[in-house]
Formats: structure tokens, C-alpha cells, sequence
């Protein structure tokens, strides 16, 4: 997230204890034996939890990101590229094919999951992948890449898909939302068929316990499919408007489009956002991927939404 986040809910923030977590064995990402029966669905993704923070401990500094390689921040054009090496060699580990889209001061990284109908409709996931230079950036946005990597491993593994999923990973969004503008552009200028957008940036914390989510600036249509699911899955979802994260260059070419966050505007967030210490240990990895099972609970349902 940029430095313009930090508005007056900053005066909310209350600096509180983290719980510690021992980092990922190697092996933390291989996914269980699924139970007797299972074929589809969130009961099979049983590797979700341990998938999510085998991510978050590479993207920052937990753990090696490839190769002995480690990385403190992901700021500068170096640290950056080994980052994208390392979410394409995830999409290739799902089955999917990335694509970069360099648009020349820097490069999104993308992939396509086709439907296994003919349709040209797309849902677009993304999150930003970049940081600031003096942070790990473990939540943000640490977390909302993992979630959407989690999503493409997710979807990968379903028999059935109504509509192709579109991955995108942005670069340069703390430096002013500059790659998710270029991908929008991508989109207008290919006319592309996205039926709505789904950013997520910043989901790490919980410390009241409530599980809420936070709807930043949502389409209509996709507040309320929001609503829907977390009512039957007793997950409160909360609608607010903000406009500093990539979601918002999707509002500005119409497209349906909804942020997903930690209670950032509401005040229930990271106290270690854009600090040294927003590292891998302290993220709420449970809360996590309770989140992410109510966005692929979203996500299966249908891509249509109300336009603005």
C-alpha cells in the first residue's frame, strides 16, 4: 500500500503483542492426502493454511524464495525480479502458463486458467507483490499475493470452471498504483471480457477475534455477494470507501470491482504495516485462510456483478 494510507485511522492503532510462529519445514507446501471421497471443493484443501505461509515466510525473508537465495524486501528491480521468477515457477507448479507484461518501469506477472466451457468471461484476482524499502512486507503485501497464488492452485484443481480466472500479480503499487493502472490499460485497450475484479492487499490481522473482512469501495453486485456468502459462512463483511490500493484503477475503467482487506479503515489492522517488523511471524495465518475460503466461495459462484 502507498505511504497515503496512512490516514488519520492511523490514531486507532494500537501496538499489541504478536503471537510467534517457527517458519515453515521445506516440505510445508505439499498438499495432504485428501479424505476417502474427496474430489473438489474447500473440504479437499486441506494444504491451504500451510500453503498460504510457505508464501508469506519466501516473499519475506523467512525462508529462502529459490535457491538459497533469501530476500529481505521486495523494493528494488533485483529483489523485484527474483520475485517473479518465483511466482511463475508457482503458476507452472499449478498447471497455468505466465505471461509478463513490462510496461517500462516495471512488470506485472500473469496467468490465465481457462474454463472448461467456451466463454470469453474472466474474473480478474490480483494483489501487488512489491514493498516499501525498509519492510518484509509479510502483510503487505505478502499476504494478498499468497491468497491470490493460493487462488490459482485452488481453482486449478476444479473439474468444473463457468468462466476463466485471470491471476495478476502488480508491480509498483507503493509507488503510486502504477502497474495495476498498466494492466487496466491492458484490458481497455484489448478489450478484454472481465466481468469484475477482486484485489486483495493486507490480510494479516484479526486482533478483536471477529473474523470481519473489509470491503474497500465495492461494485454493488459484489457487495452483496459478499454479504451473502459471509452470512451463511458467520463471516462479517464490512463495506467502506477507499481508494489507495490497485482496486482503484479498476473503478476507473468502469469495471466492477471490489477490494479485500483486514479492517484497515475501520481500525482493527497490522500495527507493524510499513515497519521492519511486519514480518512473517507475526501474521494471523488463520485468519487468513478464513478469508480465503469466503473469496473461493465468492469466486465460484458467478463472475456478473452490477456495474457502477
Amino acid at each position: 500500500m502507498p505511504s497515503s494510507k496512512l490516514t488519520t485511522t492511523l490514531a486507532a492503532l494500537l501496538i499489541v503483542g504478536a503471537c510467534s510462529e517457527d517458519p515453515p519445514s521445506p516440505d510445508a507446501g505439499l498438499e495432504p492426502m485428501p479424505d476417502a471421497g474427496c474430489l473438489s471443493g474447500l473440504a479437499c484443501a486441506t494444504w491451504l493454511e500451510d500453503y498460504e505461509r510457505e508464501i508469506v515466510y519466501k516473499l519475506a525473508g523467512g525462508m529462502p524464495i529459490a535457491n538459497g537465495v533469501t530476500i529481505a524486501q521486495r523494493f528494488t528491480t533485483e529483489q523485484r525480479e527474483i520475485v517473479r521468477g518465483y511466482l511463475e515457477s508457482e503458476l507452472q507448479l499449478h498447471g497455468l502458463v505466465p505471461e509478463r507484461h513490462d510496461y517500462g518501469t516495471g512488470t506485472n506477472v500473469f496467468a490465465t486458467l481457462p474454463a472448461t466451457i467456451e466463454t470469453t468471461a474472466t474474473v480478474l484476482l490480483g494483489g501487488h507483490f512489491d514493498s516499501i524499502e525498509t519492510s518484509p512486507a509479510a502483510g503487505d503485501n505478502g499476504t494478498g499475493t499468497a491468497l491470490v497464488l493460493a487462488a490459482a492452485r485452488y481453482f486449478a484443481d476444479q473439474p468444473e470452471r463457468n468462466w476463466n480466472y485471470l491471476f495478476v500479480f502488480f508491480d509498483e503499487e507503493e509507488v503510486g498504483l502504477v502497474g495495476s493502472q498498466a494492466f487496466a490499460d491492458k484490458i481497455r485497450s484489448e478489450q478484454l471480457d472481465v466481468r469484475a475484479v477482486h484485489n486483495f492487499d493486507l490480510i494479516s490481522w484479526d486482533e478483536d477475534g471477529d473474523g470481519a473482512v473489509e470491503l474497500w469501495s465495492p461494485d454493488p453486485g459484489l457487495q452483496a455477494l459478499y454479504e451473502q456468502v459471509g452470512q451463511e459462512r458467520g463471516v462479517t463483511v464490512q463495506s467502506v470507501e477507499f481508494g489507495s490500493s490497485d482496486h482503484a484503477s479498476f473503478i476507473g475503467i468502469n469495471l466492477p470491482t471490489v477490494g479485500v482487506s483486514e479492517e484497515f479503515v475501520s481500525g482493527d489492522f497490522n500495527p507493524h504495516y510499513h515497519t521492519p517488523e511486519d514480518t512473517a511471524e507475526k501474521i494471523d495465518y488463520a485468519y487468513m485462510k478464513r478469508i480465503s475460503e469466503l473469496v473461493f466461495e465468492v469466486l465460484s459462484i458467478a463472475p456478473q456483478a452490477a456495474t457502477r
